[in-house]
């Protein structure tokens, strides 16, 4: 079984963006994509056929309904508007097509994390009532956004929070050929400031934990992928230099040309000059 992995981080993911732009001009297939945060977003566009479009995205990152510091500063709204986002942009603005990601022959993981119980939930966007929702459930960054998004039963946050890469689900799924993008260069991933992680905890306490662990999260991903179970191998793609972009960068040039790494990393991979990047 083939699997797709895409991990989280806001604007850094438009490095997944042009990965999958590229394996998706290649005509690659997967069995199954998992993604959380923008990571499964771009999951969506790329099941949905839909790569190259999802690229465009990035685009309303300058957007003041999307992104607006000032809006926030003055509390007059989210810092990120994932309604504008997800409702208007998506499918108005850029053309998301529900209908070609319901005839997708692949399941497309988004993860989220349940505020009530501290767990991680996997969705398959194609079958879901609303993908929007889940999108935006798997984006929802706590004091970023306008709060949990309630769905399923329960209210859902940032899926980066509880499992920043899904590797280890697709391990369970029976992945035995796995390619995973992670949206920053490589190493350990420095902690959440203490104060971010301490107010979170108090308004989400089932999720302190994980917010706490969120760097040991990462690490344990990056092991599994640098040693996983006999019988399956990881291929890594991620970018040797960040261009500068964070997770709310606006900067156009910024974003474009990570964005490009990543459409130019994923083709020497597919060309067989690299095993992994």
């Amino acid at each position: 079984m083939r699997a797709l992995v895409l991990a989280g981080g806001g604007m850094r993911a438009a490095y997944a963006s042009g990965v999958a732009h590229a394996l998706q001009d290649a005509g690659e297939r997967f069995d199954a994509v998992y993604g959380t945060s923008a990571g499964g977003a771009m999951g969506a566009w790329f099941t949905a056929g839909q790569a190259e479009l999802g690229t465009r995205t990035f685009a309303f990152a300058t957007d003041p309904v999307v992104l607006n510091f000032r809006r926030y500063l003055l509390r007059r709204g989210p810092l990120l508007d994932l309604d504008h986002l997800f409702w208007h942009v998506y499918p108005a603005l850029v053309g998301f097509d529900v209908d070609r990601l319901r005839k997708a022959h692949n399941p497309a993981y988004v993860t989220a994390a349940e505020v009530e119980s501290g767990l991680c939930h996997y969705f398959d966007v194609r079958k879901v009532a609303d993908p929007f929702l889940v999108l935006k459930a798997t984006s929802a960054l706590p004091f970023v956004t306008s709060g949990p998004v309630r769905m399923n039963g329960g209210h859902y946050l940032d899926g980066g929070i509880v499992e920043p890469v899904p590797v280890r689900r697709a391990i369970e799924d029976g992945a035995d050929d796995i390619l995973v993008v992670f949206n920053r260069t490589p190493g350990p991933v420095p902690s959440e400031p203490r104060a971010v992680t301490w107010m979170a905890g108090r308004r989400y306490p089932m999720l302190y934990a994980a917010m706490k662990r969120h760097h040991a999260l990462y690490h344990e991903a990056q092991t599994l992928i640098a040693s996983p179970p006999p019988g399956v191998r990881v291929q890594v793609l991620a970018p040797k230099d960040t261009h500068g972009v964070t997770r709310l960068t606006r900067d156009q040039d910024r974003i474009g040309r990570l964005l490009e790494s990543g459409r130019a990393d994923a083709r020497a991979l597919l060309d067989g000059a690299v095993e992994s990047i």
